[in-house]
């Protein structure tokens, strides 16, 4: 919201992303006692201490204070027009909670818009005047019932951040979503790996938060079009990977050069298929920056993994499911930060033995798993023989094992 406000700016050297920034000025207005923290884990907001307040509106500016920019609307029998007229029109943040629906032209009363919230249960569509709010920064509709996007949307070409909820999709992204050349924010994730993605994704170059990719073969909605979103942060799914031509064009996603994402998940087509050597070079193409700390690999059907996961050397979560073709486990025993390990479905896995616990010759030397505090093994029909399971469960504060020939639990609780 400071961003989206004016209220935090780029730095003349553009070293620092204004989020960073505002980050900043959060931690300096707390140690300040300025704001104080409120609230439990689960819900924390900040809030200014009443003397704090009455201070600061003491010194404004009389003229600039007596203007309305925020406001929190709830109406739950609709909006009448003489209610809308009594809102200013220069007001810059308005949080909007209605029964009965949005008009084309009460939004467009409000052009001077930064920050817009709606919400409601009978918010069943976005008007196709928000495309008029050229001054939007921030589009948060997640708690309507909206089920579609007008064109008109991608006309606001200084909207930074866009929330929307789970039903927005339906009719598809709009075709002009790639226009959203400041947007830094896309708030979203869909389960439905044939929703298409907008083409031409690489033109938001300013995009932070992407929560999903679903790989096309069509144009501009290819891997490659990652390559260019060089601040991706946070979690990123990437679908239908096996759509991806081969190690070259898995490259070009540059996940190697996304410091910022801390999560990753690798996705190809649930089923059965032959293993396929495609597969594996996929995979080594889409090696992550080491600093990543959570990776999932779903249904690859490669027969092993490649060398850059034993590498990770902060990754502290890895989540390998389905992937029927492997016979051998990556030696993951060494990863320093490894502390949640799951492992599922893995039906070709016939022995687990020293390489899954170190490489070299030095493997016995060393204490395997020295920060493991989770282990979930599930459905490895086909294993035989674990060496030294018993000792690995002992190490591990939460194991439970299930390979499809009785289950050993150290736990009750499952992950």
């Amino acid at each position: 919201h400071w961003v989206a406000k004016g209220f935090v700016l780029p730095d003349r050297e553009n070293t620092r992303m204004m989020e960073e920034r505002g980050g900043k000025y959060l931690r300096i207005l707390l140690q300040s006692s300025l704001l104080e923290k409120v609230g439990d884990e689960g819900s924390t907001y900040y809030k200014m201490h009443d003397l704090v307040h009455d201070f600061a509106k003491s010194i404004l500016n009389p003229e600039s204070s007596n203007q309305d920019r925020y406001l929190a609307l709830d109406s739950s029998k609709g909006l009448e027009e003489n209610t809308i007229r009594t809102i200013p029109a220069s007001i810059r943040t308005l949080f909007l909670h209605v029964e009965g629906g949005i008009s084309t032209d009460m939004l467009l009363r409000f052009k001077c818009l930064n920050v817009l919230r709606l919400s409601g249960y009978d918010v069943e569509s976005l008007p196709s005047s928000i495309g008029k709010l050229l001054h939007l920064r921030l589009l948060d509709i997640s708690f309507s019932r909206i089920t579609s996007l007008p064109e008109s949307l991608c006309k606001l070409y200084n909207l930074q951040t866009l929330t929307i909820n789970v039903n927005a999709l339906k009719g598809g992204f709009p075709k002009g979503m790639s226009d959203l050349i400041s947007l830094r924010h896309l708030n979203y994730y869909d389960y439905d790996a044939e929703l298409k993605m907008p083409a031409q994704m690489g033109r938001l170059t300013c995009l932070q938060t992407l929560e999903f990719f679903n790989v096309s073969q069509e144009r501009g909605r290819g891997i490659e079009e990652l390559g260019t979103l060089k601040y991706l942060k946070g979690s990123l799914s990437i679908r239908n990977l096996g759509l991806v031509k081969g190690k070259e064009a898995a490259k070009q996603a540059k996940l190697f050069e996304k410091p910022n994402l801390c999560r990753l998940a690798f996705e190809w087509e649930s089923g059965d298929r032959e293993s396929d050597n495609r597969e594996e070079d996929v995979l080594e193409g889409l090696q992550p920056h080491p600093k990543l700390q959570r990776l999932g690999i779903d249904s690859f059907m490669g027969n092993k993994f490649p060398q850059w996961l034993i590498n990770l050397s902060k990754l502290e979560a890895l989540e390998i499911i389905g992937c029927k073709r492997c016979s051998e486990l990556p030696s993951l025993g060494q990863l320093p930060s490894l502390k949640r390990l799951y492992l599922i479905g893995l039906d070709n896995i016939r022995s687990i033995g020293d390489e899954f616990y170190a490489s070299g010759s030095s493997t016995r030397k060393r204490k395997f798993f020295p920060a493991l505090e989770v282990l979930y093994v599930e459905y490895m029909e086909n294993l035989v023989e674990w060496k030294d399971a018993d000792q690995v469960r002992s190490t591990v504060g939460e194991a439970e094992t299930d390979t499809g020939q009785g289950r050993s639990s150290d736990s009750d609780d499952r992950p």
